[in-house]
């Protein structure tokens, strides 16, 4: 199943101000495999916090696979959190 969040990020998934629906998300989640669309770095951020470091992604810009990539290993700040021991405890919440 894919789950809509198009280009702008702003529907489907999301709010008018890109911000995740969190209740749509743990609906489809609990439905079995699910590519979440996510536009957005921190759209991006927060499903791999949220979810997991191998939650699927689609409708990520090819000039972003980096630092998704990036963002999984942990290598940037807003998930850095999630492999450095201790940080958790001062990491903004997602």
């Amino acid at each position: 199943m894919i789950a809509e969040g198009r280009e702008s990020g702003t529907v489907g998934l999301y709010n008018g101000d890109g911000s995740v629906r969190e209740s749509v998300v743990e609906s489809l989640a609990m439905g079995g495999a699910v590519i979440f669309e996510a536009p957005r770095k921190d759209q991006q951020a927060w499903f791999i916090r949220s979810v997991g470091t191998n939650v699927s992604l689609g409708n990520v810009a090819i000039d972003d696979v980096l630092s998704l990539e990036a963002l999984r290993l942990g290598l940037r700040a807003d998930t850095a959190a999630l492999t450095v021991p201790g940080l958790a405890d001062t990491a903004p919440a997602p």
